[in-house]
């Protein structure tokens, strides 16, 4: 079934809407970070490679 082959895949929000009760929600909805609008490129791909379990390349 596909959708047990894609669960493990980490997702990651990008908003301006980070209140606690926004964040609960994207926890509870799935989402494994939050990323807050504006953000920079290195927030965005320590992220990544956080979630990847990689280690930073640049």
């Amino acid at each position: 079934m596909q959708i047990n082959k894609n669960k493990g895949i980490p997702i990651i929000a990008l908003t301006v809407h980070t209140s606690k009760r926004d964040l609960a929600a994207y926890r509870s909805a799935g989402f494994k970070d939050v990323i807050k609008k504006p953000y920079t490129d290195d927030e965005l791909l320590n992220t990544i490679y956080k979630r990847l379990h990689l280690k930073k390349f640049l």
